[in-house]
């Protein structure tokens, strides 16, 4: 990933953005096919003679597609950009399933579907290298700006260099108070009227992104509330997500209903590529009335029901389908918003490291849980044998979700109660 200059056609720019946000979306269509290991995980289970707690994997893999995408577009459309970036990445593991169970039917049916994978990803890395490009890497470091050259130019400028101007243009009168026969200091009102005037007056054409967050040091970044509220929110209900993606096959297996395990894995991949784009317009289109993270505590409060429903009354196939539908619910709203709201929070230019960071605690805290999960599992293993059946063998691992999926919903709560009254966080 490369920045260039604005290249002076702007027709010219269009095209190269779109065809950034086509192979950025081809990159999260193969980085997505991580999260189809549920679908060869008992055959990779079988083949090396692994325990449940040895079977795990994920990796993020999409952070260039999604920086590069998000810079390049107006933030009024980045709800609907990293919908559409994600509903590839989260859809693709449908289109590998169907490709594992009825495509590869041979002998080395693993095997080829590995060699599958490297290949898909040697020929998007190379395209990735070619295309994906930043064009505005100037205009958001000087925050250049196309300004009416017969309007007053001052309400146009920089909130820094804008208040000097206002700070200037504003007369100060002296005057004494005859009571304490101390000067006060007042402002021509119609000098103020103007410049509120000229500060809410519309039809600047912006050719950059609007930038509300912060951009923080990595030390004032982990000392601040907000970031850790946030991120620990999306860090915990992630978790719950990559947990019974992972783990939905295993799940229908110890409840005797892994025949319908190309149902199963089909399920979260399909909602999540439906939704996220439905969800991001929406959150573009009405941010101002429902604040994007007042979905993300509902997304939150849809893990919970899911781990709820599947503990409660997994062993009934049609509840198992609401209980994952639930899961995969929460993960399209969580994966499209989640990158919106931390570039938003916390600056765009500090997305990689800052949205880096969080996803970086999702695989850890992600493992941690899927480890707990398998080594519940693994005790009631039956000696000599790799599977287990009954809720005993997933209650446990279950149960462990269903409080992070709790936690998520009251650090989101609080996120939404400490910052309900700032104007910011309304127009998220």
């Amino acid at each position: 990933m490369a920045n260039f200059e604005q290249p002076t056609s702007p027709r010219y720019l269009s095209f190269l953005k779109l065809l950034g946000l086509v192979v950025g979306c081809l990159a999260k269509f193969v980085t997505g096919s991580l999260f189809v290991f549920n679908v060869y995980a008992d055959d990779l289970k079988t083949t090396f003679n692994f325990t449940q707690k040895e079977g795990i994997g994920s990796v993020f893999t999409y952070m260039v597609a999604l920086n590069t995408n998000i810079i390049n577009f107006h933030s009024k459309h980045r709800g609907l950009i990293v919908g559409v970036l994600n509903s590839f990445f989260a859809g693709s593991p449908s289109v590998f399933s169907v490709i594992y169970y009825k495509v590869l039917t041979g002998k080395n049916r693993f095997g080829d579907f590995m060699l599958l994978f490297a290949v898909s990803f040697a020929i998007v890395d190379v395209l990735c290298i070619i295309f994906l490009r930043i064009f505005t890497s100037q205009e958001i470091t000087e925050n250049v700006l196309t300004i009416d050259s017969t309007k007053d130019e001052s309400k146009y400028l920089k909130s820094s260099e804008k208040y000097e101007a206002s700070y200037k243009s504003i007369k100060p009168v002296l005057k004494t108070n005859g009571s304490t026969g101390i000067e006060e200091h007042s402002f021509n009102q119609n000098d103020k009227q103007d410049e509120s005037e000229n500060s809410s007056e519309s039809g600047v054409n912006l050719l950059v992104n609007n930038h509300n967050g912060e951009q923080l040091s990595i030390k004032q970044l982990l000392c601040n509330a907000n970031f850790h509220l946030f991120t620990w929110m999306f860090v915990l209900a992630a978790s719950v997500g990559l947990t019974l993606v992972n783990n939905v096959t295993v799940i229908a297996k110890s409840l005797h209903l892994n025949q319908y395990n190309g149902s199963l894995v089909l399920v979260v991949p399909i909602t999540t590529a439906v939704l996220s784009i439905f969800i991001g317009v929406i959150s573009d289109l009405f941010k101002e009335k429902i604040p994007r993270m007042s979905i993300l505590v509902f997304a939150c409060a849809c893990f919970v029901f899911s781990q709820a429903i599947i503990l409660i009354f997994g062993q009934l196939y049609v509840l198992l389908i609401i209980g994952t539908f639930l899961c995969g619910l929460g993960i399209s709203a969580l994966w499209t918003l989640c990158p919106a709201v931390m570039s938003e929070l916390f600056s765009l230019e500090n997305l990689g490291r800052n949205w880096g960071i969080a996803i970086l605690l999702a695989a850890v805290v992600g493992l941690i849980i899927q480890l707990v999960f398998g080594t519940i599992y693994d005790a009631h293993v039956v000696e000599g044998t790799l599977d287990c059946y009954g809720m005993k063998c997933i209650n446990g691992g279950i149960a462990l979700a269903l409080t992070a999926a709790v936690l998520s919903v009251s650090l989101g709560a609080a996120f939404v109660l400490k910052n309900r009254r700032n104007s910011s966080y309304v127009q998220m």
